[in-house]
């Protein structure tokens, strides 16, 4: 990775393109799950459509650590973190990040406490898990009959509660505040449902980014993804009625330890004692060893890797990825890895998550064999009996033919790929973050 700001995750294509116009749900769990850099293109990526429509409300996805309803967090000391002070009045600057309502100017980031101490009620799950970079989009809070929802976020290396995260922003919907007699003002005297969107060139000048919708304007002022404020200015009623406002930074006082203790887990991995030729099984021979993935790291120094600490992550944060660059017999090789413990770790206590290998034509160093055989020179028919029994897609681009194997149960971008050129295959790539062992 390794950035600590969950502005990194967007490249993993996890962000959530929010360019329709209509009222969206807003109890969608976002993730941060991000996925490192990947030498191979797993399946074709989803394009967004220009319009979206979102759902409305309904019970939050859960889209993190597929293990968080395993784990159980409490809520940690906080005497180590300081309160966020409000400001008397509003600043000038729209990218001070705040917002006054009902008289009171809130700022973000602030703590979960410093939000909740300002009179709202919190309406989510506080016993929902948040891995290192995660956050939630839309959690609902309730202050004198109105409801509003807030990002929550853990920027520290650490799982914690909502209650020991981050609120950094706040969405409002028209809809929500029907019944609502609250003055909601920004910067330079923006208010919601009463200004323009000539009133907002005028304020803050071109935005970042406009879209023109059938509906309404979407206009975002953006410092980054993750910090930024973004309008909707309705056609048919011309004034704001929508409003996304988030500053995901990290405050002072995150939980950054780390700890060396093993994960139990990688007690739990048995290497298998055979290749076969089952495609669902994660299986595959590399360097004339036997690996299942996700696979302890540990397995590759016991085979005679060494890490290269100078190019890898050393410090993988709860449920987070990272890199490791390993050596051996005076060959490189760069995987994506993931600790799958609540706390943060070495990285000889995390997984190896993904194996690539290409022929380039220097077929000698070519050391990795897929289920049924499968190796640098197979034949596609080869390729095509070995997977004809398993749920898999194929693609083409120029010479090369694409391979993907996916799960039993259901798509996924995890499973086998083989890459054949010309007849033969070229290319061997293997992928899984769940355990499945």
């Amino acid at each position: 990775m390794k950035k600590k700001a969950v502005a990194a995750l967007v490249a993993a294509g996890l962000a959530l393109n929010l360019c329709g116009c209509s009222a969206y749900g807003v109890a969608i769990k976002m993730m941060q799950d991000y996925e490192p850099e990947q030498s191979q293109d797993w399946a074709v990526e989803e394009q967004l459509p220009e319009e979206e429509e979102i759902p409305e409300p309904e019970e939050s996805e859960e889209t993190g650590n597929e293990d968080a309803d395993e784990t159980v967090v409490t809520g940690k000391d906080q005497s180590e973190k300081t309160s966020v002070e409000m400001p008397e009045e509003l600043s000038d600057n729209l990218y001070d990040f705040q917002i006054a309502m009902d008289g009171q100017v809130y700022q973000f980031p602030m703590w979960f406490d410093d939000f909740e101490a300002l009179g709202w009620e919190y309406l989510g799950d506080r016993t929902e898990v948040l891995y290192s970079n995660e956050y939630l989009y839309a959690e609902p809070w309730q202050k004198d009959g109105v409801t509003i929802y807030t990002s929550i976020a853990n920027l520290s290396l650490n799982a914690i509660a909502p209650e020991e995260g981050q609120v950094c922003g706040l969405n409002l919907y028209d809809y929500q505040m029907e019944n609502c007699d609250w003055k909601i003002e920004l910067p330079k005297g923006i208010a919601f449902e009463e200004s323009t969107r000539e009133d907002i060139l005028k304020a803050y000048g071109e935005p970042t980014d406009e879209y023109d919708g059938e509906l309404c304007y979407k206009m975002s002022y953006e410092m980054d993804y993750y910090s930024r404020v973004t309008f909707r200015v309705y056609k048919d009623s011309g004034v704001i009625e929508e409003l996304v406002l988030m500053n995901m930074i990290e405050l002072d006082g995150l939980d950054n330890s780390v700890s060396e203790e093993v994960p139990e887990l990688i007690s739990e991995y048995k290497a298998p004692t055979q290749l076969g030729d089952d495609y669902y099984s994660n299986i595959l021979e590399y360097g004339g060893a036997l690996y299942q993935l996700p696979c302890p790291i540990q397995e590759f120094t016991d085979n005679g890797f060494e890490i290269q600490e100078k190019n890898s992550d050393m410090v993988i944060g709860a449920g987070d990825t990272g890199m490791a660059e390993m050596m051996k017999d005076n060959q490189r090789i760069r995987v994506p890895v993931k600790n799958f413990a609540p706390y943060a770790t070495v990285l000889e206590n995390c997984f190896i998550i993904e194996l690539d290998e290409y022929d380039f034509g220097a077929n000698r160093y070519s050391s990795m064999v897929f289920p049924g055989g499968i190796t640098f020179g197979s034949s596609e028919e080869e390729v095509l009996a070995a997977i004809a029994d398993y749920n898999y897609e194929s693609s083409e681009s120029g010479k090369s033919t694409y391979y993907y194997v996916y799960g039993v149960e259901e798509y996924s971008a995890y499973g086998y790929q083989i890459v054949v050129e010309d007849g033969k295959v070229t290319s061997l790539g293997a992928r899984q973050t769940d355990i499945n062992w």
